[in-house]
């Protein structure tokens, strides 16, 4: 991946229903949490962040990678904290999370 150029953290996925018309409860979330910690702790699969869903496989539309990712036992949501390449997406996502872009 290209250098990162911001930091971001959010909520990934809270429980209820998704805009797709997804269920997701608490205990699915906290199952999803705990398989992408394995992921991120063996380092062979990253987590990739797309510009979008209908991105794809269009690799030129990954803007980043998560870095960490917790369950939160009150809300039942997935936290997550990501590094946004430099990349002319990661760019403007950057810009559109207001980063503030410059250092990690």
């Amino acid at each position: 991946m290209a250098a990162a150029i911001a930091k971001i953290a959010g909520v990934a996925l809270a429980p209820g229903i998704s805009k797709n018309r997804r269920l997701y409860t608490a205990p699915m979330i906290e199952r999803m949490v705990s398989r992408a910690q394995e992921r991120i702790k063996a380092g062979t699969a990253p987590l990739t962040m797309l510009t979008h869903h209908a991105a794809e496989d269009d690799s030129s539309r990954i803007v980043g990678r998560i870095t960490k990712i917790t369950f939160d036992q009150d809300s039942g949501a997935a936290n997550y904290e990501a590094e946004i390449a430099d990349t002319d997406h990661g760019r403007t996502i950057a810009q559109l999370a207001d980063t503030g872009g410059g250092d990690p």
